[in-house]
């Protein structure tokens, strides 16, 4: 044995190392690679169904607008009619001389039984 044999053994074994531990590192970055991979793939298929519910939110968003707007104007509708209403019973009242008289107990009671016989046979 001498010392050239050993170097060239030497120099085998640890190009025999450096190779056995560079395919090692391959197969552990293809695993990463792989590994990372199928979380991409998942992390997608999650962006598309979160997208697809934030469209989804964004037509319920725009529905729910379009029908608060919607009756917010017929609020505004409604309110003004009732104003109108109001003073046009207002100027009635004030032109009818027996308006602001009280009506006797009787003639409520007979209203309010005929409210309630009417209601009965419904």
């Amino acid at each position: 044995m001498n010392i050239a044999w050993l170097l060239r053994w030497g120099v085998k074994g640890g190009v025999l190392f450096i190779i056995i531990i560079t395919l090692l590192v391959i197969r552990y970055q293809h695993n990463q690679i792989s590994k990372l991979s199928d979380q991409n793939s998942q992390l997608e298929y999650q962006q598309r169904t979160l997208q697809s519910q934030l469209l989804q939110w964004h037509e319920q968003a725009q529905n729910v607008s379009e029908t608060l707007s919607h009756q917010q104007k017929e609020q505004r509708y409604l309110e003004e009619e009732n104003h109108a209403i109001r003073q046009e019973l207002h100027q009635l009242v004030a032109q009818a001389p027996c308006a602001g008289e009280l009506v006797p107990d009787a003639v409520i009671r007979l209203q309010q039984n005929a409210i309630n016989n009417n209601a009965a046979r419904r």
